[in-house]
């Protein structure tokens, strides 16, 4: 019938119910992870209990760093047998102008240059000499000159060490992680405390 409610007094109703979730995420460059266990139980009053929770925020940066220093070349002329044989200077005296352009030693016909900056070794191709610019120090091709130069250079300024002022560049990468941790309970319902 229309307008007539009808009561059941002895009816009961219950519902139960639980859940765990876990998130969990990669650390790249700039993210921020959060790691949670959440239990929640639903009964006649709603909880959510939050026991632990980490967050972590990690980094990566980078740094050029430029240096000039001052090195000390040493240099020998390697022929087709293996032989060393002294490198002939371009000029006399050890230091080396900042400003200089050009080549510092040079081989003979058929022979190959290997020299030493600072800790460093390197071997040149057959032909090339050992050239100054700009604070970089590198094996290019030789410029032409009259026959047995190399000999007259070895006469007039010997073989020896020279000092140059290099510059480079350095770059470093540095990782960085930082992690907050905490923990919490909540508490509620009709009627419940909230802590």
């Amino acid at each position: 019938p229309p307008n007539i409610v009808v009561v059941n007094s002895g009816a009961r109703a219950s519902a139960a119910a639980s859940a765990t979730a876990i998130a969990i995420a990669n650390v790249r460059t700039g993210d921020t992870i959060i790691r949670q266990n959440m239990i929640v139980d639903s009964g006649a009053s709603a909880m959510v209990n939050s026991s632990a929770f980490a967050v972590t925020e990690a980094s990566v940066s980078t740094e050029t760093v430029a240096r000039e220093r001052d090195l000390l070349i040493q240099a020998i002329c390697v022929d087709t047998s293996g032989n060393p044989h002294p490198a002939s200077q371009t000029f006399g005296g050890r230091d080396v102008a900042q400003d200089y352009r050009g080549e510092i030693y040079r081989c003979m016909s058929g022979t190959r240059m290997r020299y030493t900056v600072g800790e460093t070794s390197r071997d040149c191709a057959t032909g090339d000499a050992l050239w100054y610019e700009n604070g970089q120090v590198e094996c290019r091709p030789q410029i032409a000159r009259r026959p047995c130069n190399e000999r007259s250079l070895l006469r007039r300024f010997g073989s020896g060490d020279k000092l140059v002022r290099v510059r480079d560049t350095e770059t470093r990468a540095a990782r960085s992680e930082t992690t907050f941790n905490g923990a919490m309970t909540m508490d509620g319902g009709v009627g419940q405390s909230v802590y």
